[in-house]
């Protein structure tokens, strides 16, 4: 499992993530808005561990953009705040939960392990990276916000690319997975499929996502 901890208190922070760490999580720790939304764009999470009150923007303003964009990993504020208003404010916006400071830290580990429990049907079945966010149990599919209309083979071939970006695929490989079932399991498919697929998910004027390395195959990159 992979966590984001957003907090400004660096020794709190620090000692957040060797608790995490000792749980055998995967921890990324960013102590202001700026690297929390780095982090973000360029892994995927199992949980989100935010203090409200950061450098830039909150840590409510980066549970909302998280959502909007269509995060779905669970998410645990920790913070000073106690009333109602902020209570609800945090909810509204998104959130699983909510532990005030100061708080014991095997409470702590608890509500992170319930919460993970609780979310990992979620998760298993969404793809965030980059600019995209794939949801394969409900076939949809969107870049910066916007639903991208792709046909099953597109969908699935993207799928395989988000789960494995950076690695390399030949031909054949990508025949014999994505096109194992169908009857036109034929070079001339997939070379139609790529390049309706390009043209869905590429910039106009820039080298495409789908990185043709002459004589091997095809590699997906996000930057």
């Amino acid at each position: 499992m992979k966590l984001l901890v957003v907090e400004d208190d660096l020794k709190l922070g620090e000692t957040v993530k060797h608790y995490l760490v000792a749980e055998n999580y995967q921890v990324n720790l960013a102590v202001n808005s700026s690297e929390a939304l780095e982090l973000l764009k360029n892994n995927v999470y199992d949980q989100l561990i935010l203090d409200w009150e950061i450098p830039g923007q909150s840590g409510l303003e980066i549970c909302l953009q998280y959502r909007q964009s269509g995060g779905r990993a669970a998410i645990l504020f920790l913070t000073g705040r106690t009333t109602l208003e902020d209570l609800s404010a945090a909810y509204e916006s998104g959130a699983d939960d909510y532990l005030r400071k100061p708080f014991h830290m095997q409470e702590f580990l608890l509500r992170v392990a319930a919460l993970l429990r609780r979310s990992e049907s979620v998760t298993k079945s969404v793809l965030k990276l980059g600019p995209f966010v794939m949801d394969s149990t409900q076939f949809r599919v969107s870049k910066n916000g916007k639903e991208l209309k792709l046909s099953r083979m597109e969908f699935e071939l993207l799928q395989l690319f988000m789960r494995n970006a950076g690695r390399l695929f030949s031909p054949e490989e990508l025949l014999e997975t994505v096109w194992k079932d169908s009857d036109d399991k034929t070079s001339n498919a997939l070379r139609t499929c790529m390049k309706k697929l390009r043209l869905k998910i590429d910039d106009e004027n820039q080298e495409s996502m789908i990185q043709n390395v002459h004589g091997l195959g095809y590699r997906f990159r996000v930057d």
